[in-house]
């Protein structure tokens, strides 16, 4: 069996694999033709064993495939081997975190200390490893001019400073 890798943006078209068989015989007894038992994702060119992606591939709903190829020669009668080829499809970065809320809210006092946790903001991204990290930060740095703080990898809104709700009753922000 063989293994190989490739990234799920891989042009469709491309090649990724060739199958080589040899055979002993010479004339039509040595003539080799490429088959692959049906796969959406892949498709072999019968007299050469390229193996090309067929269609788009998505990491995220199709994780890897195996495929079955067998070279057989044009003897009588025909003599034939398989072998597998097992595909691991890398992730790329083709997706965008998503909250789990469209809108949080929190309450504080303004008696409340500095570092006091308010509310934890969180999101999902589908990708893989770093590709599927997620780190939260303020838009435009707006953190309530500093009367806040956001743990870019937790997503813990916290108080940066003293409040005061005479001065500012109602905030605003925007995560992302």
């Amino acid at each position: 069996p063989y293994q190989l890798r490739i990234d799920e943006d891989t042009a469709v078209g491309t090649s990724v694999f060739k199958a080589v068989a040899a055979d002993g015989d010479v004339g039509d007894n040595a003539r080799i033709t490429y088959t692959m038992a049906d796969n959406e994702a892949f498709q072999i060119n019968p007299q050469t064993g390229d193996i090309s992606v067929k269609k788009s591939l998505d990491r995220e709903t199709h994780p890897g495939y195996t495929l079955s190829v067998t070279a057989s020669d044009h003897g009588t009668p025909s003599k034939s081997d398989s072998t597998d080829i097992e595909i691991v499809i890398n992730d790329v970065n083709d997706n965008y975190p998503k909250f789990l809320k469209s809108e949080y809210n929190g309450k504080v006092y303004e008696d409340s200390g500095e570092d006091t946790s308010i509310l934890t903001i969180s999101a999902t991204d589908e990708d893989q490893g770093l590709n599927g990290r997620i780190r939260y930060t303020f838009e435009g740095g707006n953190s309530g001019d500093g009367d806040f703080m956001l743990d870019p990898t937790l997503g813990i809104l916290r108080v940066g400073k003293e409040l005061d709700h005479e001065k500012i009753s109602n905030y605003e922000l925007v995560a992302y």
